[in-house]
């Protein structure tokens, strides 16, 4: 086991771990750090900083569903991700499902595919961050409360 001060590479473990087989994940997230220095003159951290950075949304959309006898209305509604460590946790969290999704080859192949994306500012992590940034503009006149 490594034992790893860093405290973004701990939450990623913690969130590619799979039914308590930490070192599993370990040996995946290792073999996707190795492939990931090859191409960049970077320190592996300072990649994971600008991945996390870039992919990390600032608003959340909400939808609620209300029922009314037979009738179901969703509402939706915007909010702030003011704490940086859930910030954080929804950025990596997005960034694994969506290797999940992709993942026809071995999945430190496709997370690597995905950071260096992110890096470039491409993929549909990316669009999908700006596209609930776009919603939340739209709702801007709701924000006028917060403070």
């Amino acid at each position: 086991m490594i034992k790893n001060k860093n405290k973004i590479i701990n939450k990623i473990l913690n969130h590619i771990t799979k039914n308590g087989k930490k070192i599993k994940s370990e040996q995946i997230l290792l073999k996707s750090i190795k492939e990931l220095q090859k191409p960049f003159k970077k320190q592996i951290k300072k990649i994971i900083q600008l991945t996390l950075i870039s992919s990390s949304p600032i608003f959340k959309v909400l939808i609620t569903t209300f029922k009314k006898r037979k009738k179901k209305k969703d509402k939706i509604s915007s909010t702030f991700i003011l704490n940086q460590r859930t910030r954080i946790s929804f950025a990596i969290k997005s960034i694994i499902n969506e290797t999940k999704k992709h993942s026809t080859q071995y999945f430190y192949k496709t997370l690597k595919k995905k950071i260096i994306e992110i890096n470039q500012l491409e993929g549909p992590i990316i669009s999908t961050k700006n596209e609930t940034q776009k919603k939340v503009v739209i709702n801007k006149h709701l924000f006028k409360y917060y403070k």
